[in-house]
């Protein structure tokens, strides 16, 4: 027994080593990583438009998002975003969101800013066309930090007290991997390019108190969905 122990010490200490290498190597992921995460986070952030002007020339929107930083099989982070918009004029508003939260023991904040600009001349019946050009960032994920630049296209319709809208997203994302957490040949730097479906579904539950659902579908495999509280402020 006692010659043995030198042996079986030997076994621990190389079932351990071994461990710690596979946890090791399990915490760093490739490009195709980085660029699925950085889809499903962006998407799951992306709130749905803000009221018009025919709502309130100010107003705020509370969109409480669950994402997922790295992949499906991670666990769920809630994100509380609180966004307002300001009609600076009958076709033009100016809008910007903050979101703070907790994900993976550290602070994780969202930042969202630009404009939404209603060309006129290019209505459809009852349908009302937007455009809104946004830039999106997200630091304090685990293994990268997320930036990007929006452009929204579509129509939305009023039919007192509903509202409905439809739009195209292009998101052009730029992910800035953390050493720690990618392989040695995943570069500093990796844009990407996201095409979206969104649809909207609002009811003002009270005038100046709007109840919004949201649906982005990005493919077949990837699609997002939320609620959102709108006040006239």
């Amino acid at each position: 027994m006692v010659s043995s122990r030198p042996s079986i010490t030997l076994l621990v200490v190389s079932c351990i080593l071994t461990g710690v290498t596979l946890l090791s190597a399990q915490a760093h992921w490739d490009q195709s990583d980085f660029e699925s995460f950085a889809r499903e986070v962006s998407i799951a952030t992306d709130p749905a438009s803000f009221p018009g002007a025919e709502f309130a020339p100010s107003s705020f929107s509370l969109f409480p998002a669950v994402y997922r930083p790295e992949g499906r099989t991670s666990q769920g982070a809630l994100l509380p975003i609180l966004g307002l918009q300001w009609w600076v004029s009958p076709n033009l508003a100016f809008m910007g969101a903050l979101g703070s939260g907790i994900g993976d023991g550290q602070v994780v904040q969202y930042q969202r800013i630009g404009f939404e600009f209603l060309p006129g001349i290019m209505g459809i019946g009852p349908l009302n066309p937007a455009i809104a050009f946004v830039q999106g960032r997200i630091d304090g994920l685990p293994a990268y930090t997320l930036k990007w630049n929006e452009m929204r296209w579509g129509y939305t319709a009023r039919l007192e007290p509903w509202h409905a809208g439809i739009a195209v997203l292009f998101v052009f994302q730029h992910i800035f991997p953390k050493a720690e957490a990618s392989a040695p040949d995943v570069p500093r730097k990796i844009s990407l390019t996201s095409r979206a479906l969104a649809l909207m579904a609002g009811y003002d539950l009270v005038p100046g108190f709007r109840l919004s659902l949201r649906a982005i579908i990005v493919n077949p495999d990837l699609y997002s969905g939320g609620a959102q509280l709108s006040l006239a402020i």
